[in-house]
């Protein structure tokens, strides 16, 4: 009876220290499974009472949610500027053009909804309540340097303005994967400002969602800028994917070995060029590549910041994306 209680306590012990060891957003993300399941297989009613019917259309209102969830999060989620690592950080910068990022494409979601917004007084004491507590919890964000609630405030409201009075600009779509990566590099810099990671350590399963997330990023931004052409010879094109397969891999274990910026940047570059020479290659791409790479992007990003209403309309836009042989796709491109 005795060695029979040991070995189940030896078993939950192990299971508690892999527990311990791993990120906590993995385990979030696999408590998350069940209500990504059921928005999957209730698309269709979903996507109807929301009105997203087409893939352009949940990509845009998609863009809309991460624009101002990721907004909220960075504010409310981060530190404050007495912990910083050094009095020399960059961090604070990033951060003001993160925040002007995410402002720019929250004034242009408000600007196409302000209609549906309350009318008159309600509507004014909306629209100003919450602009000031916005302002204000990104001003208390730089305590207690002057310098940094000025520059937070100034990034959260110079970005609304300009989303708001320019009318051709910003595609909240286009820049969704560009932040993403930007705040992956951000919660790289210093994991512990952002509660990521076990007290700022970054363990294996922190740093291989850190680059999944980039990877999906930088492959989101490159099937949409770069098309296919076929104008490599098949000969040369095996020697430099092979090439650039094995100069991505040496950056991804050289980034897992060092949790460096300048490295995890380099990865990323390594990927994009690996990604462009197999899209530059191909004769045609589904149509539907570029949305599921973007959904896929998103996804990771809500699942490494803890975030499960954003992989949630991530899960929504991969639903309406036109379905195509999207996974044979991206072994041709990769």
């Amino acid at each position: 009876m005795l060695e029979n209680m040991a070995i189940v306590q030896s078993a939950v012990s192990s299971f508690n220290n892999a527990a311990l060891g791993a990120p906590s957003f993995l385990w979030i993300g696999l408590l998350s499974m069940p209500i990504f399941m059921v928005v999957w297989l209730c698309r269709d009613v979903i996507s109807e009472r929301l009105g997203w019917r087409t893939a352009p259309m949940a990509m845009r209102y998609a863009a809309d949610w991460f624009m101002v969830l990721g907004l909220l999060w960075f504010i409310f989620m981060g530190g404050n500027y007495g912990v910083l690592r050094d009095a020399a950080s960059h961090l604070p910068w990033v951060i003001a053009v993160m925040l002007f990022g995410l402002g720019i494409g929250t004034g242009g979601m408000l600007r196409d909804y302000h209609t549906q917004m309350p009318t008159g007084r309600r509507r004014r004491i909306w629209r100003w309540g919450t602009g000031v507590f916005v302002i204000a919890a990104a001003a208390l964000s730089g305590y207690p340097t002057w310098w940094g609630a000025l520059l937070n405030a100034a990034a959260v409201i110079s970005g609304v303005i300009i989303g708001r009075r320019v009318t051709t600009w910003p595609n909240t779509v286009a820049m969704t994967p560009c932040l993403i990566i930007l705040g992956t590099v951000l919660l790289l810099m210093q994991p512990e400002y952002f509660r990521f990671g076990q007290l700022g350590n970054l363990t294996l399963g922190h740093l291989i969602g850190l680059y999944i997330t980039g990877a999906l990023s930088v492959l989101a931004i490159i099937v949409r800028m770069v098309r296919p052409a076929n104008k490599i010879y098949p000969s040369a094109y095996v020697k430099l994917k092979w090439m650039a397969r094995m100069i991505a891999a040496l950056a991804g274990v050289l980034f897992i070995l060092t949790e460096s910026v300048p490295v995890f940047l380099g990865a990323m570059a390594a990927f994009g060029i690996l990604a462009i020479l197999g899209i530059i290659h191909s004769e045609k791409l589904p149509q539907n590549l570029g949305g599921y790479v973007w959904a896929m992007a998103l996804i990771a990003f809500g699942v490494l910041t803890q975030m499960p209403v954003v992989g949630l309309v991530g899960v929504m836009v991969m639903a309406k994306s036109p379905r195509g042989d999207v996974w044979r796709a991206l072994g041709r491109v990769l």
